[in-house]
């Protein structure tokens, strides 16, 4: 029988990208818990690799309470995504990543030519509050509100923090991808922010953090096996 180490460390059920649920991860993060990345060294690909090696990593932290920023599915909204970094830290994202997001090196990621006229609206309102002094107000309408029933995932990723560049006048999103410091910005890129482009900001879900040490107790932190 696997200990609860082991059932996150190999966890198989998730099927990878283009298909994979981060939420799989978040419902054995709450049972189980979190082994460090130098025990057990992140890996593209875990064809032929085998739990009982890594049965020896000590548990670093675990999931107390898991959530939709929102409450569910199309319910945040960039100010709601924003508050809870604020207040919380990183949030997943899970968005639909084109082929040429293989290949990026550096700026902000948008979805140009596809802009439909609520984004024009809420980028003439910014421009016109730039012009009259007034700062950003981050925009709080969901992609329910927008009618909005879909948008297909292919890539989960973690939004740290925002930003917004001055010169061309675009919000963004710093967001840390999986692809390792060699990929895009030392592993980072930018996403335009505000207009949901490529669904990063539809399905976005927020943590609860335990760190685990020889103190912990059984109720908040399963000691090793």
């Amino acid at each position: 029988m696997l200990s609860p180490q082991q059932l996150l460390t190999c966890n198989y059920m998730n099927e990878g990208c283009d298909g994979g649920w981060p939420h799989f991860n978040i419902i054995l993060a709450e049972n189980a818990n979190l082994v460090s990345e130098q025990c057990a060294p992140y890996k593209q690909v875990t064809k032929g690799d085998q739990c009982h090696r890594y049965e020896q990593c000590a548990p670093k932290a675990k999931i107390a309470e898991s959530y939709q920023v929102g409450g569910g599915w199309g319910a945040t909204s960039e100010r709601r995504l924003m508050k809870e970094i604020l207040r919380n830290g990183p949030i997943n994202g899970d968005f639909q990543a084109p082929r040429i997001f293989a290949i990026y090196r550096d700026g902000i990621f948008s979805e140009k030519g596809l802009i439909d006229l609520h984004r024009e609206q809420q980028e003439a309102i910014r421009l016109a509050q730039q012009k009259s002094g007034v700062e950003e107000v981050p925009n709080d309408t969901t992609t329910n509100d927008r009618g909005v029933s879909w948008v297909e995932m292919n890539h989960s990723v973690v939004i740290v923090g925002w930003g917004h560049d001055k010169e061309a006048n675009t919000p963004y999103w710093i967001v840390r991808n999986s692809y390792g410091p060699n990929w895009g910005m030392n592993g980072d890129f930018l996403v335009k922010r505000g207009g949901n482009d490529f669904g990063m900001e539809v399905e976005n879900v927020a943590f609860e953090p335990i760190m685990c040490s020889a103190e912990s107790t059984p109720e908040n932190c399963i000691a090793a096996v």
